[in-house]
């Protein structure tokens, strides 16, 4: 695998953002438990569990390439840190906005809570927006553009809180974009630091999970509330899975020997499962605790996925059956947003049709399906008109 031959690495991506898209819409009422996440109590995982795993998975995969490819524009050291840090700034500010629009207080903030929600969305859009920038005044624009975006978080930020202090927007956990901003910022110092070397992000990878391993049950035991350390094992659960990923990229890329590769990679997931099953008995499958036996099950998983995908896409060619999962791995961002534009117009508007005819069971299957493919369309026609989020 090159840096020419990802589009496996697309596929694999935009499958991932289709089925987050259509599971984040399910809820529960008349819902099969195979879709709906494991309650944190329970000691097991549904195919939902794996999703955003696949996400930060799926993230590790692509930072060998994005290094690859910055060494090959002759881009410093110094250069790839600053993109990174900006990256993960930009996720855990679009984290940190998108998880407060669930605890805005009508009485205090100077909005409702749709239209804060969908000023927050338009400033994110401004914001990270490909905007078109070849020439000097197209280049003035975009910074125009962006820099009203700014100005619109600043002010929604003190709409919030009304200008009370003892209201103002809490990181709570950060949220799914927030998560992978942490995930992704951790891994990338540990990958720069080691050089990307697999033996040293293995023994990374080994440390982040004893460290939660060791933590949860402790925090447990005292009753203790979040805490740094609460976090940051979270965070380093998190992390290892995009470590894995770099490394499932490391162990393909440039390869000739593709058969040893597969099973490399094989190997690999049948250890992780295998680690995963000793460390079952303490603390149980469980993604909404984030223990490390969903995190190494789910990362087997999704090893043992992609090089199904890789194989179909890459190597056998059958790039035609996957065209659509393709373009929306290549705009997952975009898409990811636009349900939460879509319920803040209806919300914004009190329209409660889909809620109504569309709430439960097999009507509601029927109706996430349905969005999911209104929201690709949406996205494909978007990049037509230059819209189209990238950090």
């Amino acid at each position: 695998m090159s840096q020419d031959r990802k589009v496996s690495l697309d596929v694999f991506r935009g499958l991932t953002i289709i089925f987050m898209v259509f599971v984040n819409d399910l809820g529960t009422r008349g819902i099969p438990r195979w879709l709906q996440h494991a309650h944190a109590n329970e000691d097991r995982m549904t195919v939902v569990d794996i999703v955003f795993p696949a996400f930060l998975f799926i993230v590790g995969m692509s930072m060998p390439l994005a290094r690859q490819a910055a060494i090959k524009r002759g881009l410093s050291v110094s250069d790839r840190w600053r993109h990174a840090l900006l990256r993960s700034l930009g996720l855990l500010l679009m984290g940190y906005f998108m998880v407060n629009r669930w605890s805005l207080d009508p009485k205090v903030a100077w909005l409702s809570a749709p239209v804060w929600t969908l000023g927050s969305l338009v400033a994110i859009f401004l914001i990270w927006n490909q905007w078109p920038q070849k020439t000097k005044l197209a280049r003035q624009r975009a910074y125009l553009l962006q820099g009203l975006g700014g100005v619109l978080l600043l002010g929604l930020f003190g709409a919030f809180c009304g200008g009370k202090t003892d209201a103002i927007m809490q990181p709570q956990w950060w949220g799914i974009l927030g998560l992978i901003g942490w995930a992704y910022l951790i891994s990338f110092v540990l990958l720069e630091l080691t050089s990307y070397s697999l033996t040293a992000t293995f023994l990374a990878v080994a440390v982040l999970v004893a460290f939660r391993e060791l933590e949860l049950p402790l925090r447990n035991y005292l009753h203790s509330t979040q805490s740094w350390p609460a976090l940051v094992s979270e965070w380093g659960i998190l992390a290892s899975m995009t470590l894995l990923g770099a490394t499932v990229t490391k162990l393909i890329l440039g390869k000739k020997d593709l058969a040893r590769a597969y099973y490399q990679v094989i190997g690999m997931a049948g250890v992780l499962f295998a680690v995963g099953y000793g460390l079952r008995p303490l603390l149980g499958a469980s993604k909404i605790r984030a223990t490390p036996t969903w995190c190494l099950y789910s990362v087997a998983w999704c090893a043992l996925a992609f090089l199904l995908i890789y194989w179909l896409v890459d190597v056998k060619k059958f790039r035609r059956w996957f065209r659509g999962a393709q373009r929306a791995g290549e705009n997952p961002l975009t898409i990811y947003l636009l349900p939460s534009v879509f319920f803040s117009i209806l919300a914004l508007f009190q329209w409660s049709f889909f809620d109504d005819y569309f709430g439960a069971g097999l009507p509601r299957v029927l109706r996430s399906a349905a969005l999911t493919m209104l929201f690709l369309w949406v996205a494909r026609w978007g990049v037509r008109w230059g819209v189209r989020l990238k950090l």
